[in-house]
């Protein structure tokens, strides 16, 4: 139904009926999914203990240096300065470069991947569970499919409910955002309705509005 608010209240409710239809998305596969927010400081503890791993494996994540000035007698220690991709002159050179170079997309792409994950399960409310159909389709098909239940069900939202980069996209940026912004619950939403009791007109939840009134046009939960 049509909800007729005076002005004052009627704006911070709107924003809170539009924060809870924004916690979900339809997705053009059909399927439509629930998010709730995630922290990016525990996206942030994520790529730190990426990066922690690779430096216990003595994993080159610095560019290799050279020296600008010779160790000497007086200076055994010398200068030196970390390469770019303008400074190679040694084959020596660009072997280490180009493993330096490789190690960081391997830190990239391990980040991203945990991080997508953490992402999705805590990001996601709605249950994905794989179906029947889909996991005889997917063996009918010789895939292998994963031994971990929670990374078969990565492939089964990636195959069968997300498919296109887009809605990965999507998926994995909903609840970052609603992080940002600050979600809002059923309970939130009743708390503040609680504080405008004394402000919403007589009738108000039953009337249509008038043309004198600002409307939010949701729906309100019985």
């Amino acid at each position: 139904m049509w909800v007729s608010i005076p002005q004052c209240p009627k704006t911070h409710k709107a924003i809170i009926l539009w924060g809870i239809m924004e916690t979900k998305i339809t997705f053009n596969t059909g399927y439509t999914l629930e998010f709730r927010p995630v922290s990016r400081v525990k996206i942030a503890k994520i790529n730190l203990a990426v990066i922690k791993e690779f430096q216990e494996r003595d994993e080159l994540l610095d560019p290799p240096t050279y020296y600008t000035v010779e160790p000497t007698k007086s200076n055994p220690e010398g200068i030196k300065e970390s390469h770019n991709e303008t400074t190679l002159m040694t084959d020596e050179d660009k072997k280490a470069w180009a493993l330096y170079e490789n190690t960081r997309i391997r830190l990239k792409e391990e980040q991203a991947i945990r991080s997508c994950k953490y992402v999705l399960f805590k990001g996601i409310v709605t249950d994905i569970e794989p179906t029947e159909e889909w996991l005889e389709q997917e063996r009918k098909l010789g895939i292998e499919l994963s031994k971990d239940k929670d990374d078969l069900k990565l492939e089964y939202l990636y195959d069968e409910i997300l498919i296109s980069p887009k809605n990965v996209g999507l998926a994995t940026s909903r609840p970052l955002v609603l992080g940002d912004e600050g979600a809002i619950t059923d309970v939130e939403v009743e708390a503040v309705e609680d504080t405008f009791q004394g402000n919403v007109e007589p009738g108000a939840d039953t009337e249509e509005p008038s043309s004198s009134d600002e409307t939010v046009g949701q729906d309100t939960k019985e």
